[in-house]
């Protein structure tokens, strides 16, 4: 604070000074004249926003003081946050991974999770606060697999009084696979009421060409296929939050969102199969005729939250409910076939639901000045149910119509308890979990025989965080995760096409991860750097299981994957001029995966990151140059991917009183993506050719103003183990 006195008394030295010299040079002869209408001009003080903030158990971005983020989509504003990475095609990695559970304000949302790649990439950056990236949940949540969960905060505030709003579309040519969207946001207030209801819509127009070459371990039989897809269509996402401030100690919150899409799936498939002296064995085209795919889900929460007198004590009541739908039918049909006589057609019809309840309870009190104690339980009930049917025909006479119902319901109850201490910079926290479920599965049609299992688990965790001062921290952490399989997992229905059969294991258990972590942050007004190492162990990881079975692919799941992974995870950010910024997101990891039924092991290292140059212009211009690099991404037992890169170059301009007016063009390229598989019953490579670059373009048009926020609970539901719900 001295040093701005002390440069202000200096401008007004100086600044009369070089007035008087400049119109001396001139024609002054009277000192009178030469300090006429001289007076010191507008003084502005530059400080930079620290964008990236630390607590206890998670790090944020904070998205609202980004400028980039009034025209880009959510996805584009991900790639900026620590220890998260985004490739071409839109699929979201924290640390490296995409076994992660994606919360919006603090509670599990089945939209975002489910649906991330899609959903992200229309959903304005505008609407969102803040970014958390939780890498070791403590004994309050029953955190999902290995990395953690990353938080989506949305920002329901502004500067004025009165209506508010922003309205936004973007568009795009070349090889999108998204020509245009559009999205309204609104919030308006009435007295202690507040809401804020949101709606958006894109439409897809998605194409794209796989290549695929595999060589039978055991003949040398050689197959090869070319897929052709088109896949039109359009999605859509809404929502609601809203809050109800009873009085100053009771807070009443409601919230809803959900997403919904409507897609063709079109393609021609050519396939061939030849043994090791090229003469064929068969061959085929599939084509896929008038295939739909229909999905929506929603989640609902209400929640009740009561402040006591003693400050930070608290009691928060939460109920959830979420429930998907999904429904497929069409029909497939094979012509040119060579020695395949099985079926010439064939239609499918298939049905999968999932709903959940969850009621949740949690305490917070602190005890003293430097302890506090979190207790809590939930119960949860959980629904899934699918219907399933195909029918095959030979010359227009149906040969047979096989079909399976499957109910799977699960139960699980749980309680907690966390207590922290802290002393100066110093954190300690540590907690238990205790959780019990029980799984029933049932075949109406009698197809099967039911079956149960009842699990017990004790999670515990701890972590350490010391502030060493305000600008270095360091922290170190245990966890434990659980994951437990999902309808897509568990359901044993056979999904069979004349060339591959894939079905799910209806008697999977839980899996269980255990994860070290060290991490150091530097932070200054300027520089910001997050260093994250972290080793994980887990022996009964439920994993993907593929083989060869008379000449066609085969795959299911079972639990005995083990995974156990080293990673650094190195984030900066630098603030080179107050006019330009570099951010670099990198994961460099070192992957053993094995099958201990299968006898095959994976060992490899992994090298991602993610780089973006901003640099701001005159004229209110802002030019961003991106670049994305991966070098081998081990992405199962079987395969890992070879290098690709994915470049970008954007510039932004805002318009109008406030900046209520943003637009922005952007190009990018990426090359094509190739996957290698070495391991099991074959090798070969499977290749993705486009959609390669992108000219995509927007606008977005805040309007109104209001001084009002939704209110959120302290406490949220999250329910966050299950794997595989889709």
């Amino acid at each position: 604070m001295m040093k701005r006195y002390v440069w202000a008394a200096i401008l007004l030295l100086l600044c009369p000074v070089a007035k008087a010299q400049s119109d001396s040079a001139a024609v002054a002869t009277d000192t009178t004249d030469v300090y006429k209408n001289v007076g010191l001009g507008e003084l502005t003080v530059m400080a930079q926003r620290q964008m990236v903030k630390t607590k206890d158990d998670c790090v944020s971005y904070d998205v609202a003081s980004d400028p980039e983020a009034q025209t880009n989509p959510l996805i584009e504003m991900l790639k900026k946050v620590p220890f998260v990475t985004v490739d071409a095609d839109g699929t979201i990695k924290v640390k490296g991974s995409s076994d992660f559970k994606i919360f919006k304000n603090g509670r599990p949302d089945q939209s975002f999770t489910n649906n991330a790649k899609e959903l992200f990439k229309g959903l304005p950056a505008s609407m969102v606060k803040r970014i958390e990236v939780i890498t070791e949940p403590g004994a309050k949540y029953d955190a999902e697999g290995l990395v953690g969960i990353l938080n989506i905060v949305m920002d329901r505030q502004s500067q004025m009084k009165g209506l508010t709003g922003t309205v936004s579309s973007n568009g795009s040519f070349g090889d999108s696979g998204n020509p245009y969207n559009g999205n309204l946001f609104l919030t308006a207030q009435t007295g202690k009421l507040t809401i804020a209801p949101y709606f958006g819509m894109a439409f897809q127009k998605w194409h794209q060409t796989e290549t695929t070459d595999y060589v039978y371990t055991d003949t040398n039989n050689r197959y090869h296929d070319e897929r052709r897809t088109y896949n039109p269509g359009r999605n859509m996402w809404y929502g609601m939050d809203a809050s109800l401030e009873l009085d100053s100690c009771n807070l009443l919150t409601l919230a809803a969102s959900g997403f919904a899409y409507r897609v063709k799936d079109d393609a021609i498939k050519n396939t061939r199969l030849t043994d090791a002296a090229g003469k064929p064995i068969y061959s085929m085209q599939m084509d896929s005729r008038d295939v739909l795919a229909r999905y929506f889900d929603i989640d609902l929460q209400l929640s009740y939250q009561h402040n006591f007198s003693r400050k930070g004590e608290l009691l928060a009541i939460d109920y959830l409910f979420s429930t998907t739908r999904s429904h497929s039918d069409g029909s497939l049909d094979l012509s040119e076939c060579l020695n395949y006589g099985e079926y010439d057609s064939q239609s499918f019809d298939n049905h999968t639901t999932f709903s959940e309840h969850t009621l949740q309870i949690d305490y917070e009190r602190p005890l003293g000045k430097h302890h506090s104690l979190d207790v809590g339980g939930k119960y949860v009930m959980r629904f899934n149910n699918s219907d399933n049917l195909r029918r095959e025909y030979l010359n227009s006479e149906l040969l047979r119509s096989p079909a399976t119902k499957f109910d799977h319901k699960t139960d699980v109850g749980a309680a907690y308890a966390e207590y922290k201490y802290r002393l100066g910079g110093f954190t300690l926290a540590t907690g238990l979990r205790y959780e019990t479920s029980r799984m029933k599965g049932s075949w109406p049609d009698g197809s099967q025989d039911d079956f149960s299992k009842r699990f017990n688990d004790i999670v515990p965790s701890i972590r350490t965080t010391w502030r060493i001062n305000d600008q270095n921290s360091l922290k170190l952490a245990y966890t434990m995760r659980l994951s437990r399989p999902g309808i897509s997992y568990l359901n044993p229905y056979h999904n069979e096409t004349p060339i591959s059969v894939s079905y799910g294991n209806p008697h999977l258990g839980t899996s269980k991860a255990n994860n070290f972590t060290l991490g150091y942050n530097l932070m200054t007004t300027k520089l910001t750097i997050g260093l994250n190492a972290s080793f994980s162990l887990c022996d009964d990881a439920i994993a993907g299981v593929k083989w060869v079975e008379d000449n066609r692919f085969m795959s299911s799941y079972d639990n005995s994957g083990k995974v156990n992974y080293f990673q650094v995870v190195p984030y900066i950010q630098w603030q080179i001029t107050p006019t330009t910024k570099l951010v670099s997101n990198s994961t460099v990891t070192w992957v053993d995966k094995a099958n201990t039924s299968l006898g095959l092991a994976m060992h490899r290292w992994n090298f991602d990151s993610y780089n973006q140059l901003t640099q701001e212009l005159p004229a209110k211009l802002a030019l961003t140059l991106s670049a994305y690099f991966d070098y081998g991404t081990p992405t199962t037992l079987y395969s890992y991917d070879c290098a690709w890169q994915n470049f970008s170059v954007s510039l932004r301009r805002s318009f109008l009183k406030e900046d209520r007016l943003t637009t922005f063009v952007r190009c990018s390229y990426r090359n094509d993506i190739k996957t290698h598989y070495v391991k099991g019953d074959y090798s070969g490579s499977q290749r993705v050719d486009g959609p390669n670059w992108n000219l995509q373009f927007g606008v977005s048009y805040r309007f109104g103003s209001l001084k009002a926020s939704v209110k959120k609970t302290a406490k949220q539901v999250s329910n966050d183990d299950l794997m595989g719900r889709k």
